[in-house]
């Protein structure tokens, strides 16, 4: 079987003894899969049992350490398509990452999250076809990072997707190809970044908010949920509406926009009262 499609299957006994989701710890010399010891099914400190299994694919569908444990995990990561997993992450099952990928200390991957992925990238030729762009970059997330379940963070096309140390991710986010999230931003469900896009430090996106690429949002911005953004935002900016602007405005506009029946009845009357 090709090593591009399933690189290898580690199966180990008692299944029992899983008490909950991955947690990556630091190994040691005096720990089964720890640094300097040898090649082990990975220790349950429960109940000293053997974790359940991994199942480790090759770059073709990402790795799959959704119910491996402790240590064991850090030293099959390493050896997958050189994927890198530091200390004290937690992992939960189906969660997916992709060759050459960096996950920082202390992160969170919940459920179902697929990290590496390819971004979406075609350009068309003469006769109207797409070909694809190949993706030769990777994803890095920083040290306390929390990604939510089923969120998906494409890999770049050249370099690096990176979601900066602090970054909280809601449920359901994708985010494209060389994004760049800065530090202690969180963003709420069902949001969507477009690829290229630059996100600053300690800003707080609304759920459903869609962003275009090739963007910059600046540090200190609030954006209100399901808010379109299509231009550059600068920084401690507060925005609102389908294509975001100032919320302050957008809400006065909304106050007008809701009497402009009783607006456009005014101006008939008066257009009315002029022709006569």
């Amino acid at each position: 079987m090709p090593s591009s499609i399933f690189l290898t299957l580690l199966s180990f006994a008692s299944l029992e003894g899983w008490q909950g989701p991955t947690r990556l710890a630091p190994g040691g010399a005096d720990k089964p899969g720890g640094a300097g010891g040898d090649v082990q099914p990975p220790y349950d400190k429960h109940n000293g049992n053997a974790a359940q299994y991994c199942v480790a694919s090759g770059s073709g569908g990402g790795a799959d350490f959704s119910q491996t444990s402790d240590s064991r995990i850090r030293m099959l990561a390493n050896n997958i398509d050189n994927v890198e997993i530091k200390d004290n992450t937690t992992l939960f099952s189906g969660v997916k990452i992709y060759h050459d990928c960096i996950i920082g200390f202390e992160n969170v991957i919940h459920a179902g999250s697929i990290i590496g992925s390819d971004g979406f990238g075609f350009a068309p030729n003469l006769l109207g076809n797409y070909k694809k762009i190949q993706q030769i970059g990777n994803v890095v997330t920083h040290d306390f990072v929390e990604i939510g379940a089923n969120t998906t963070i494409d890999r770049a096309t050249l370099g690096s997707t990176i979601i900066h140390q602090g970054v909280k991710l809601d449920n359901q986010i994708q985010v494209g190809h060389n994004v760049e999230i800065g530090e202690n931003t969180v963003i709420a469900a069902l949001t969507a970044i477009a690829g290229s896009s630059k996100i600053g430090n300690n800003c707080m996106i609304g759920g459903q908010t869609a962003i275009a690429g090739h963007l910059k949002i600046g540090n200190f911005v609030k954006v209100a949920g399901k808010s379109g953004i299509a231009s550059n935002i600068k920084d401690n900016e507060t925005i609102q509406g389908s294509l975001a602007f100032n919320q302050k405005d957008f809400l006065r506009s909304y106050v007008i926009f809701k009497k402009l029946p009783e607006i456009y009845q005014a101006i008939e009357s008066i257009k009315k009262e002029f022709s006569k």
